[in-house]
């Protein structure tokens, strides 16, 4: 990874943090909240975010507060795919 990607993984790692995330052990690239029966996952490739979660209040709270790091979604927040691959409102 360049310096300037390795300076912007180390700062979203620490902003990622503060929101209440803990870094996986096992793979450095993995963020998990799991509280009050709230889960978020985060997993960072090189530039790119996602998240999983079973709360959308949390999804949009995380977006929300790294929205210094210019994030773009790819995707309507709240849309998934069934296990046929078709678009389903949560």
């Amino acid at each position: 990874m360049p310096p300037s990607g390795h300076n912007w993984f180390k700062q979203l790692r620490k902003e990622i943090l503060n929101l209440g995330l803990r870094q996986l052990a096992s793979d450095n690239y993995i963020f998990v909240y799991n509280k009050d029966n709230v889960l978020v996952y985060v997993s960072v490739y090189i530039d790119d975010l996602s998240n999983i979660d079973n709360n959308i209040k949390a999804s949009n709270e995380l977006v929300d507060n790294l929205h210094k790091f210019e994030l773009n979604e790819t995707t309507n927040r709240g849309i998934f795919l069934d296990n046929h691959g078709n678009p389903k409102k949560k």
